[in-house]
């Protein structure tokens, strides 16, 4: 209710409109990403390449001072793939981006930001995609990894008081099935995270706790918490070092707890020339599953 009141003078005036936008196309090519090579039913699959277009046309309106709005439609389609009776096809509009933000909520370093938006946190190790690495919600793409959908449906409140800047979060991620009269089958995300800017070496570092909740009427509610830092710093002119740790805990199943963590590590160093080209060396470690795990 507080929300609907303080958006409703939103509709009087407009300041400013722009209006933006990408188009990419691209040909791919694979040979046995399915890793099915020689597996009876697979061998279609072991090489293919075809081609591929992304489209994208983005509002963003300054309604007053302090409250702007954003909107992005999106098609994602293979060529030639037209939609079908159903509705599910390649030619589809979907909606990407649909927000309001509204600055100095309540007072001046609050920042709030309500609707489907971009939630990106350090090098996007734990939240960055709402989908899994190999795979995109809503979408018909023959290659799912490539697609640009990155927004989740979110309220988000960032707290800037520079150079520390924090970040709270509550996210959608499967709300279940809607009008049932059951509240307790969603799964949401929660999150905050702080991050510092130092005044030398142009270094950063973070901090951040990620809940997920997937909650179930039948079964033990499934929890992932992860614990992590990042940090990054230039030593010296152009050569950048990162890294980055996170502890991951929670509930797997009625039997099994989860027990993991990751590590990343890299340097990079642009070379002094007219393209700047950047080269670089990077480390990444991830505990994976322990085999006859059962507890």
């Amino acid at each position: 209710a507080i929300v609907a009141l303080i958006a409703v003078p939103a509709f009087a005036e407009v300041q400013n409109v722009k209006v933006s936008g990408d188009i990419d196309s691209k040909m791919i090519a694979r040979n046995n990403y399915n890793l099915g090579s020689g597996v009876a039913g697979n061998g279609s699959d072991d090489t293919d390449k075809w081609f591929m277009s992304t489209a994208r046309v983005q509002i963003d309106a300054d309604l007053t001072d302090n409250v702007s709005t954003c909107v992005r439609l999106l098609n994602e389609r293979d060529w030639n793939q037209e939609a079908v009776a159903d509705g599910s096809g390649n030619t589809n509009v979907a909606l990407d981006l649909a927000s309001v933000k509204m600055k100095e909520m309540f007072y001046a370093p609050l920042t709030l930001t309500i609707g489907r938006q971009n939630l990106k946190f350090g090098s996007g190790l734990v939240v960055g995609d709402p989908d899994t690495n190999d795979a995109s919600a809503g979408t018909s793409i023959e290659a799912e990894d490539l697609s640009v959908r990155k927004a989740f449906d979110a309220v988000r409140a960032t707290l800037d008081y520079n150079p520390l800047v924090v970040d709270l979060f509550m996210a959608v991620i499967n709300p279940g099935i809607i009008g049932s009269g059951n509240t307790n089958n969603d799964e949401n995300l929660y999150g905050v995270n702080a991050a510092y800017k130092f005044n030398q070496y142009n270094s950063e570092a973070e901090a951040y706790i990620i809940s997920n909740r997937a909650r179930s009427t039948t079964t033990k509610t499934i929890t992932t918490d992860v614990y992590g830092v990042r940090g990054s710093l230039e030593p010296i002119s152009k050569l950048i070092l990162n890294g980055e740790f996170a502890i991951q805990r929670g509930v797997f199943s009625a039997t099994q707890d989860r027990s993991a963590w990751a590590a990343d590590a890299a340097a990079s160093y642009a070379i002094d020339y007219k393209w700047s080209p950047k080269v670089g060396v990077g480390y990444a470690y991830r505990s994976g599953d322990k085999a006859g795990n059962t507890g």
